[in-house]
């Protein structure tokens, strides 16, 4: 996740690439990326259409991998369930990939938990969430500790430290994120408003807890 602009210029040349040599794996798995990437775009514009489109290329490419490295299958599924919304999915991924050896596979566990976190948030249930939110909190604490940083990284670590309660954390994760491509926070409104309100959640919740135990 992470989304930035993507010009109208380069979506077009893509499209166009991938209609013509849709069994490219490269040019379909960037066609597929950048699908999911508008999708995630915070103005909600063609969400819908990006999203299924975006599952329709990526889920079409996993199901001819043959002769693909472990790394590449990877790469592919982990977009493919980021961006159809299957993030326990991802998560699983995530491990099975630690646990063959892959020390990158906290990135499938760091967004899968994340995005799991925030789809139990949207069904009220706060307390499951803050779960995976530590859990993918960690995640992401470890990657950025083993590879090199980059915006969406940043981002989705500051959405977990939004989602724990962790306002300083949160905001330093956040400016990092913008430093990377040369924004101050206050610029990223969309992302920036996330992080007040998953902050603002977390304080409500624990001043509801500490009135339960008073």
């Amino acid at each position: 996740m992470g989304f930035r602009c993507i010009s109208l210029s380069a979506y077009a040349v893509l499209k166009e690439a991938y209609l013509h040599s849709p069994e490219d794996r490269d040019i379909a798995f960037q066609y597929g990326h950048m699908l999911g990437e508008l999708a995630f775009d915070p103005s909600g514009k063609g969400r819908n259409y990006y999203q299924k489109q975006a599952e329709a290329v990526l889920g079409k490419l996993s199901e001819n991998l043959q002769g693909a490295s472990f790394e590449e299958k990877w790469k592919i599924l982990r977009h493919l369930y980021l961006y159809s919304g299957k993030h326990l999915e991802n998560r699983a991924l995530g491990h099975e990939e630690v646990a063959r050896g892959n020390q990158l596979g906290v990135l499938s566990v760091g967004f899968g938990c994340l995005h799991y976190s925030l789809d139990l948030i949207g069904a009220d249930q706060y307390l499951q969430a803050r779960s995976f939110a530590k859990e993918g909190e960690e995640a992401f604490r470890t990657l950025l500790s083993i590879d090199k940083p980059k915006y969406g990284r940043h981002l989705a670590h500051a959405l977990t430290l939004a989602i724990l309660g962790h306002r300083q954390e949160a905001l330093t994760a956040m400016r990092k994120a913008a430093d990377l491509i040369g924004q101050m926070p206050v610029k990223l409104d969309a992302h920036y408003d996330e992080i007040e309100r998953l902050l603002s959640l977390a304080e409500r919740q624990r001043g509801e807890s500490t009135n339960k135990n008073s």
